[in-house]
């Protein structure tokens, strides 16, 4: 039996509030299997998700998570590659333009930020789930720590570009060759992520600079001016998402 998109949706938080919390795959698998055919159950006989959480699907989350087992080691198997995707974020721009540099602070800066950067999604994704987070929160919620995070990087680039002399500065050819790596990373990252929106914001954020790249802009006004069209093409993207949820939700509940 299908399950309702009530249902679904409750499944989905489950299994990401359960992996944000370091439990062993497997066990998250069979318990989500579980809850699926459980809930399956349920509806076969006119209930819903509230008989089972007693209208508190944050405690219900909570009691899982304290009967599974942890298992941190597979969990921060995840880490390297995701470190991987915001270290492409980050120098990409740079290496599109042909300014990829390396300097002190990038050096210390760039892990850093990566890591404050990982904290963030974390919590983002974590609280998403277990909050059951939908519409307008997780839009405004989402595009804020996407904006922060792009923002500290931001900072990193430009007080490394003014305040310090670089260690290394690539060549043409190489700036091409580190362009087309992170692009590769961000395909990877999409099929591993199994998410589109890996490499759509990705494409919304440099395309611009690729575009602004062939005109007679200076340099400054060219990163400033990328920006605020990159921002503004992503807010426009998570508005239209919005706006497809939205349409879905309502045309459930007329079926229902």
């Amino acid at each position: 039996m299908k399950l309702s998109k009530r249902s679904d949706e409750f499944v989905k938080n489950v299994r990401l509030y359960l992996f944000t919390s370091g439990k062993n795959e497997q066990e998250i698998v069979e318990v989500t299997g579980e809850l699926e055919d459980h809930l399956a159950e349920l509806e076969s006989r006119g209930k819903s998700v509230e008989s089972i959480t007693a209208g508190s699907p944050v405690a219900y989350m909570e009691s899982l998570e304290k009967e599974m087992t942890n298992d941190y080691a597979a969990w921060l198997k995840c880490v390297p590659f995701i470190g991987l995707i915001i270290v492409a974020y980050s120098v990409m721009g740079s290496a599109i333009n042909g300014a990829f540099e390396v300097n002190i602070i990038q050096l210390i800066g760039v892990p850093a930020v990566g890591m404050v950067s990982l904290i963030i999604y974390w919590a983002l994704f974590r609280n998403m789930a277990k909050k059951e987070w939908t519409g307008k929160k997780l839009f405004f919620t989402a595009f804020f720590a996407v904006t922060f995070v792009m923002l500290l990087f931001i900072v990193v680039a430009l007080s490394s570009t003014f305040f310090i002399e670089p260690l290394y500065v690539a060549s043409p050819k190489m700036n091409i060759v580190i362009a087309i790596i992170c692009a590769l990373i961000f395909v990877v990252g999409a099929v591993w992520l199994n998410q589109w929106i890996a490499i759509v914001v990705p494409v919304l954020l440099f395309a611009p600079q690729i575009a602004f790249n062939f005109t007679s802009i200076n340099d400054e006004a060219k990163i400033i001016v990328s920006w605020i069209v990159s921002m503004g093409l992503i807010t426009v993207m998570f508005a239209v998402h919005l706006l497809v949820l939205k349409k879905r939700e309502s045309k459930f509940a007329q079926r229902s």
